[in-house]
C-alpha cells in the first residue's frame, strides 16, 4: 500500500523539533529522549489549535480567522511536520492507540499540509478506512505525487478500479509521472489480463533508468507466460542493474525460486541507453568526473561499459576533451584494458600540452628568405658584419 519508511535526518527530526516532545505532550507521560522544550512545543500546539477554533464563517460561508500572528504560518508548518513524523513513528512501532490520538489532534490543523495529510491517509488506510482517507486527500489544498498515488490506492480499495485505471493511464503518459504510477498501472493491466499493455507501461520506466522493481515485474510476467528468451533477457538486465538501493530484490533468492542460474552472461547496453546518457553528459559536462568516481567506488562492468560508450559518443561535441580523455583512460583501467588506457592517456597529454612541432615550424617560416637557420643572427654578429663592411675598401671587396 506504499507505506513509506520513516528516516529522521537527525536526532531532532527534519523540522528541528524533537518528535519525543510531541509524543510526550499527547500521551501525557514522559518518553525517553530530550524534554527541555516541552513547554515550547506545547505552546505551538495550543496556539495553532486555538487559532483554528476561533475561526468564524463569513458571508460566503468560508472560514475567516479572528486573529492572526505574523509567525503563525511558520509555527503551523513546524507543528504539522512534527505531528506527521510522530504519527509515522507510531505506525512503525505499532502504537495504535497513540497513533489514533495523534490523528485526532492533527485533523484540527486543516487540509493545508500535504505531508500531514499523507500520514493521516496512510493511517486510515492501515485501519481499513479508505473512504476517510480519500476524503482527506481530496480536501487537501496542495496535491503532491505521493497523495495522488495514495488516492489511487483508495480508489482500488473501494472497488473503483476503472476510475483508478483512467487516472493512472492519463498520469503515466506524462514525462513527470513517478515510476510507481506506471508500476501500479502495469499491475492493474496484468490483473485484467492485458500483459502487452503492462509490459509497455513497465518498459517506459526503463527509458532513462534501470529500475530494479520494473525489471523484477517484467521478469515475473515473462516467467508466468513461459517466454524463455524474455526471462533470460530480463534476468540479465536485473543481474547487471547498476542501481543499489533498498528496493533492490534479493537476486539470489529470486533466481533460486524461479529456477534460474545465479550468474547470467554479460549483456551489452542498448543504443537508446547510450544515446540518452550521452545527451545528459552534453547537457551537464561537469558531471563526468563525478560519474567516473562513482564507478571507481562501485565497479559494475555493465555500468562502466555504458558510461565509456556514452562519453565516446559525446566526445566530438565536447569542448574540454582533456577531461573526457582522462575519464576514458580511467574507465579503461576499470575494465583492465591497459592498451586503451595508454592510448587515452597519450591523447589527454597531447591535448593538454602545446604542439612543439607547430611552434618550430612557425618560427622557421618567420625567417628572412636570405637567412638560413644556421646563420648567427645575433645583435653582436650583425654589428661585427656591419663594421667590417664599412672599414673594408671597395677595391679589396671587389678583389
Amino acid at each position: 500500500q506504499g507505506r513509506r519508511e520513516h528516516r529522521p535526518r537527525d536526532e531532532t527530526g527534519a523540522a528541528g523539533v524533537d518528535p519525543h516532545l510531541v509524543i510526550e505532550h499527547d500521551v501525557g507521560k514522559p518518553v525517553p529522549g530530550r524534554r527541555s522544550d516541552v513547554n515550547k512545543v506545547r505552546a505551538f500546539l495550543q496556539r495553532t489549535l486555538r487559532r483554528h477554533a476561533n475561526k468564524t464563517p463569513n458571508a460566503d460561508g468560508a472560514s475567516q480567522a479572528t486573529s492572526h500572528s505574523p509567525g503563525s504560518s511558520v509555527e503551523e508548518r513546524l507543528t504539522a511536520r512534527s505531528l506527521a513524523e510522530a504519527l509515522d513513528r507510531a505506525m512503525i512501532l505499532g502504537l495504535t492507540e497513540h497513533a489514533e490520538r495523534l490523528a485526532k489532534t492533527a485533523i484540527q490543523l486543516g487540509p493545508g499540509h500535504p505531508t500531514l495529510t499523507e500520514s493521516l491517509a496512510r493511517w486510515r488506510l492501515s485501519q481499513d478506512q479508505p473512504d476517510i482517507a480519500l476524503r482527506l486527500i481530496d480536501a487537501c489544498t496542495h496535491q503532491s505525487a505521493a497523495l495522488n498515488l495514495l488516492r489511487q490506492v483508495c480508489l482500488i480499495r473501494l472497488g473503483r478500479r476503472e476510475e483508478a485505471h483512467a487516472d493512472l493511464y492519463r498520469w503515466s503518459k506524462r514525462s513527470v509521472a513517478p515510476l510507481e504510477a506506471r508500476m501500479m498501472l502495469a499491475l492493474l493491466e496484468w490483473k485484467a489480463g492485458d500483459t502487452h499493455a503492462a509490459s509497455q507501461a513497465l518498459t517506459h520506466n526503463l527509458r532513462h533508468l534501470e529500475d530494479p522493481r520494473s525489471l523484477t515485474l517484467l521478469l515475473l510476467m515473462a516467467q508466468q507466460q513461459n517466454h524463455t528468451e524474455h526471462v533470460t533477457h530480463w534476468a540479465q538486465r536485473l543481474h547487471q542493474c547498476p542501481i543499489e538501493s533498498d528496493d533492490m530484490p534479493d537476486l539470489e533468492f529470486l533466481f533460486q525460486t524461479l529456477g534460474l542460474p545465479r550468474s547470467c552472461p554479460e549483456v551489452e547496453p542498448s543504443e537508446q541507453q547510450i544515446e540518452s546518457l550521452a545527451f545528459e553528459i552534453l547537457v551537464n559536462k561537469d558531471v563526468i568526473p563525478a560519474l567516473v568516481e562513482a564507478e571507481r567506488r562501485r565497479t559494475k562492468r555493465w555500468a562502466v561499459v555504458l558510461l565509456n560508450r556514452a562519453i565516446e559518443r559525446a566526445l566530438p561535441e565536447l569542448n574540454n576533451k582533456t577531461r573526457a580523455y582522462e575519464a576514458l583512460a580511467d574507465l579503461a583501467m576499470f575494465l583492465d584494458n591497459h592498451i586503451a588506457a595508454d592510448r587515452w592517456t597519450n591523447l589527454a597529454e597531447q591535448e593538454a600540452m602545446p604542439h612543439k612541432l607547430h611552434l618550430i615550424t612557425d618560427d622557421t617560416t618567420k625567417m628572412p628568405p636570405d637567412q638560413t637557420p644556421q646563420e648567427d643572427d645575433s645583435i653582436l654578429a650583425r654589428i661585427g658584419r656591419d663594421s667590417s663592411e664599412t672599414t673594408t675598401p671597395p677595391q679589396e671587396k671587389a678583389a
